[in-house]
């Protein structure tokens, strides 16, 4: 195989793995979660995640956060 055919063919399974991640999250509670480091773009933001499917919810207002940090 071809450099670009298997870069096309990881690219699709990257597509189906998301879209599988992304039908798993959706069908979550969100019981648990925590405050956790999230890599949006190019940078980590503070978000609360949920425990189980990791999934980022929310941010955590300053106050949250501050207590987080002290912890």
């Amino acid at each position: 195989m071809s450099r670009k055919n298997d870069i096309v063919d990881l690219k699709q399974q990257k597509k189906e793995i998301d879209k599988t991640i992304d039908e798993l999250q959706s069908a979550c509670d969100h019981k648990s979660k925590s405050i956790k480091s999230v890599q949006e773009n190019q940078s980590y933001q503070y978000m609360w995640t949920c425990n189980e499917c990791e999934k980022a919810l929310s941010y955590p207002t300053p106050n949250e956060l501050n207590n987080f940090v002290k912890s």
